[in-house]
């Protein structure tokens, strides 16, 4: 149990992170400027007051305490969100079930089935205001078992909206099975048939990252509301790419004696296995006297940005 000091430590943490930050300016043109550029960034909406804080009558002056308050969407990208119904026919979106494959100013909302991409601004937000059903604890890994990519499958956009520009997406069918139960007999052990947006990036004998809806618990009253025939078993989100299945190289200024810049790129060799082999580490060791910095860095995984198609460590 805790005892006194770490309850009152862990009140005065919770009551911090649910009231959010605060940032002081001594203008308030800076604090304008703030203002504007967590706007661009990130969909929030903004709520301005001013309190008097003191005047002089005889020189007719105010003095004036501005507040901005501005109040995020909880909506992350790489996100599973529901929606209700009647939000969904508005947007033209066939399915409630959608994934955030965009954040900026505005949300991008991606039918994983149908590929049909749909923006969302801050005022529609809170007119339908919605949650997301996912989080980084309730995702599991997937291993692909096989791919049946369709022939014309091309990502759309409603009509309405020009705004969205074409990704390099494809809808596809994937089988795949839980990377926990791989190889065991059972309903665990079963293959499931997913209809997925990664179809260009996707193929048999990658790892992806998903939502698994038939074991995941979730709190949501739209989401009760779907028929259980019409839920789909999971929702896949990205692909996991292992850093040690392809060559990393490191990019590098080099100022010589002469003082001209000097471009170095060193590459990094690894096996199948993703693993030096022991003729290159000798190698590497015979080398380490001249310089400490030939030592490269490795992430353990890194993922792949559907959208984008980059990699994030």
């Amino acid at each position: 149990m805790l005892g006194v000091e770490e309850t009152i430590k862990l009140i005065e943490i919770l009551s911090f992170l649910l009231g959010g930050l605060d940032f002081f300016f001594s203008l308030r043109s800076e604090a304008v400027a703030f203002v504007d550029y967590v706007s661009k960034l990130v969909p929030c909406r903004v709520q301005t007051s001013q309190q008097l804080k003191s005047h002089d009558v005889h020189s007719n002056t105010y003095n004036y305490k501005f507040t901005f308050c501005l109040d995020v969407v909880p909506i992350c990208k790489n996100d599973v969100v529901c929606l209700s119904k009647q939000f969904c026919n508005r947007l033209g979106l066939g399915n409630q079930i959608l994934l955030v494959s965009r954040i900026t100013d505005k949300i991008r909302l991606l039918d994983p089935v149908s590929c049909v991409a749909k923006d969302i601004d801050v005022q529609t937000y809170y007119a339908n205001p919605f949650a997301s059903i996912s989080s980084p604890r309730n995702v599991s890994e997937f291993f692909v078992m096989d791919v049946e990519s369709d022939a014309h499958g091309k990502i759309q956009s409603s009509p309405a909206e020009p705004e969205v520009e074409q990704v390099n997406m494809k809808p596809a069918g994937v089988w795949v099975v839980p990377s926990a139960y791989l190889g065991v007999e059972g309903e665990d052990g079963e293959q499931i048939y997913v209809r997925t947006h990664l179809g260009h990036v996707v193929k048999i004998g990658d790892s992806v990252i998903g939502l698994d809806l038939r074991n995941a618990n979730i709190n949501n009253v739209e989401f009760e509301n779907i028929p259980e025939e019409k839920r789909p078993q999971v929702v896949l989100i990205q692909r996991l790419c292992s850093s040690s299945n392809r060559r990393r190289r490191r990019h590098r200024d080099c100022v010589s004696l002469d003082g001209e810049s000097v471009m170095e790129t060193e590459t990094a060799p690894t096996t199948e296995a993703g693993l030096v082999s022991d003729t290159e580490m000798e190698g590497n060791e015979d080398n380490a006297g001249d310089s400490d910095d030939t030592i490269s860095e490795y992430s353990d995984s890194e993922y792949m940005d559907a959208e984008e198609g980059t990699f994030i460590g």
